[in-house]
């Protein structure tokens, strides 16, 4: 039986740095994220396309990587990677050629170019798909620079087998660089929040990833 592991959430102060601003009720999809600076790519490893979108000066994936590499997972069944995206450990991430592993600076930077941390989720997140945490609310995003942002699984290890972190449904989370030894910076979405929120994992736990360009 799957067994949730426990783990805490650090949030960090980064409401102070992105207060709504007359410059954020002016925030514009068509200027921040037009639609002629979004496209698909191909991975020359193993040829697999994949979805970008340009978000400021910043090129993302605009869907989660799937390349097989050491330390990483599908959950459940191969066939739902084609869908979220593989699991990684965060020393196994190997991002496409020409592409890295965004830092959480890079992170910030997104959510100040989608209008800041606030309301940053809720602009990156799917406009389907995302379960709110109370029956009758929306917890969908609206996906304005078509960054394609999907609840997803994580795993985690303890005792020896693999287990499930949260629900598929109801968090969204990507490995950042840097982070203590032992544990890992992470940016996370939620269905039950707008903002981006960023946290402190185990280093072994398996997340999804998104790719930024160099």
């Amino acid at each position: 039986m799957l067994k949730c592991l426990p783990f805490a959430i650090l949030f960090l102060s980064l409401f102070l740095m992105s207060c709504t601003t007359d410059a954020d009720e002016e925030w514009d999809a068509a200027r921040v994220c037009p639609e002629d600076k979004r496209g698909v790519f191909t991975d020359s490893r193993d040829g697999r396309e994949y979805k970008y979108t340009t978000i400021g000066n910043q090129v993302w994936m605009a869907e989660n990587l799937n390349f097989l590499s050491k330390s990483s997972e599908c959950f459940d069944k191969e066939s739902l990677c084609e869908n979220f995206g593989r699991l990684y450990e965060v020393d196994s991430v190997e991002c496409p050629i020409g592409w890295h592993l965004p830092s959480r600076e890079e992170w910030v930077t997104l959510a100040n170019n989608m209008g800041g941390i606030e309301v940053a989720g809720l602009r990156l997140k799917n406009d389907t798909e995302w379960k709110p945490l109370n029956p009758g609310d929306n917890g969908n995003g609206l996906n304005e620079c078509g960054f394609n942002l999907i609840p997803t699984y994580e795993l985690g290890e303890e005792y020896g087998y693999m287990a499930v972190f949260l629900t598929a449904s109801m968090d969204s989370a990507a490995w950042t660089g840097g982070g203590l030894p032992a544990y890992v910076v992470l940016a996370q979405a939620l269905s039950y929040v707008d903002s981006i929120v960023f946290g402190s994992v185990l280093r072994s736990t398996y997340r999804n990833v998104r790719c930024v360009k160099d």
